[in-house]
């Protein structure tokens, strides 16, 4: 269907598509109320008029508050509609999906339940998401995009906007910048839009959702590009966000410009630590830049008469993102080794079997972000213990566990009773002894508090030191000799049994 003699209504609306046009047509007219004319998800202070301005196809866009336009039949927002005029109302950002979700399921039920003759489109070029069926077929540009529903229901106000900046970029040329304005910072849909005939600081802030509760209004920052003949350079103005805001002061806008909206000197967002375990008062306490492990335990009553501060297990958000980039790039890189060892197999009769089974669990593997604290020391005051805290910490101290365990290359990987009168070499003998394929020279105790302590047979099998402790685990790694030498088994093996201890204590 042509908007020969038509406009379109796209996004939010209660009847989205084309209708007639009639001479002094208004969005008024084509909307009709905020109750009747929009779902409950529409942006009543953003939404944009696209008109084409020529045989070419060029496009130009307006901006327009929906609440003046069809609250208030005389302002300035509810613009007379031309012959192919689009109109486009975004989603709030408080419902997202909800429109491609209902509007779909609605036409699925009217097509008796068969999916299969209902399919959503976005159009490359205008921006408009449709759905088509067998009786409706509506296609403005003639260039469809057909995407999955799980797509579309994630779709906000940047898939309606897309195309319209796409073509806005494709009828760009020398000396005619395309007409997009940048907003990034402190508002809640920062992005690329598209600069209005009308855009002003303020607009573009409506465009942007508006502002977000850290945003700083005494300064914000414009950069604009200026060209001089074949050259170009970068001009940065500072001003009053609340002047602008306000009227008080004239900033323009141009194409290609970047504002940048700042925060508040000093504001953080999520600054909270969640303290579980053998605490007096254990939950989720707020805190401010500064303050430290010993800071917030204290304020959590300190701990129980069973707490176990040896065997604490301390995450760490950016710990965590750190761990998971190396788990991922140990799979890949044990993937490389197992695959040339497969082609050594003919020859050297080895089974990679051992190493496949790593990489399963290095692909299911949860990053735990440990850091290994001493929380003795830290509640002392001493400063290189008591650690400053970071947004998204977590704390868990368990009560005391009064056991050993062994895991790896063993006969039967077990827990024991622990016992100051036992030695490692005791341990592994109660767990059956080592298997064939064991590592037997570099078995290593993985500590209570996450610290590891590498093997010293000397030290380890005598029974004049003590270098277990309750909560301990004793790792009998594999003998990476005995797959044909993968030197990243070894590696990989360790951070998980690591990993594994860390949950077990958690879980225990």
């Amino acid at each position: 269907m042509s908007l020969k003699n038509a406009i379109a209504v796209r996004g939010e609306v209660v009847r989205q598509g084309a209708m007639k046009v009639t001479e002094g047509m208004t969005i008024r007219d084509a909307i009709g109320s905020i109750e009747g004319g929009l779902k409950p998800s529409a942006d009543l202070n953003y939404a944009l008029l696209v008109r084409e301005v020529n045989a070419n196809q060029d496009i130009e866009v307006y901006q327009f508050s929906l609440l003046n336009a069809l609250t208030k039949g005389n302002s300035a927002d509810n613009l007379v509609l031309q012959e192919k005029d689009q109109l486009f109302v975004f989603d709030n950002g408080l419902a997202q999906g909800y429109w491609f979700g209902s509007y779909a399921n609605s036409k699925v039920k009217a097509n008796g339940g068969d999916a299969s003759k209902t399919r959503e489109v976005l159009d490359a070029q205008t921006g408009a998401i449709v759905v088509k069926d067998e009786a409706t077929a509506l296609n403005i540009a003639g260039t469809d995009k057909v995407s999955d529903a799980s797509e579309l229901r994630k779709a906000s106000r940047e898939a309606l906007l897309e195309p319209i900046v796409e073509r806005l970029k494709e009828q760009a040329s020398y000396g005619q910048p395309a007409k997009l304005v940048e907003i990034s910072g402190a508002v809640k849909f920062p992005g690329l839009y598209p600069l209005a005939n009308n855009t002003t600081v303020k607009t573009l802030l409506a465009a942007a959702g508006g502002l977000t509760e850290e945003a700083f209004l005494a300064s914000a920052e414009l950069t604009h590009r200026q060209v001089q003949g074949d050259s170009s350079t970068i001009e940065r103005i500072n001003f009053s966000l609340q002047d602008a805001m306000s009227g008080q002061s004239d900033v323009t806008l141009g194409a290609q410009d970047h504002l940048i909206i700042k925060s508040q000197p000093g504001w953080q967002e999520g600054m909270v630590i969640e303290l579980q375990g053998e605490f007096v008062f254990p939950g989720t306490y707020t805190f401010k830049r500064g303050e430290t492990l010993k800071d917030v335990i204290a304020r959590a009553g300190g701990f129980t008469e069973f707490a176990y501060p040896a065997g604490a297990v301390f995450s760490r958000e950016r710990l965590k993102r750190q761990e998971a980039e190396r788990l991922k790039f140990l799979n890949a890189q044990l993937k490389q080794e197992i695959s040339g060892l497969a082609l050594r197999r003919q020859t050297t009769g080895t089974d990679p079997a051992q190493a496949i089974a790593i990489v399963d669990q290095l692909d299911k593997a949860e990053p735990v972000g440990r850091l290994v604290v001493d929380l003795d020391r830290a509640m002392t005051g001493d400063a290189l213990a008591n650690l400053m805290l970071e947004k998204g910490d977590k704390l868990f101290v368990p009560a005391l566990n009064p056991v050993v365990s062994i895991v790896g290359e063993v006969q039967f990987a077990s827990n024991h009773t622990f016992n100051p009168n036992l030695t490692v070499e005791d341990y592994i003998t109660a767990a059956g002894g080592t298997k064939r394929q064991a590592d037997t020279g570099r078995i290593y105790i993985v500590k209570s508090n996450g610290s590891v302590e590498l093997p010293n047979n000397s030290f380890w099998f005598s029974r004049h030191n003590d270098p277990l402790e309750p909560g301990d685990t004793i790792i009998v790694p594999i003998n990476t000799d005995y797959l044909d030498g993968l030197s990243t088994l070894s590696t990989a093996t360790q951070i998980l049994y690591q990993l594994g201890v860390a949950w077990s204590a958690v879980k225990n």
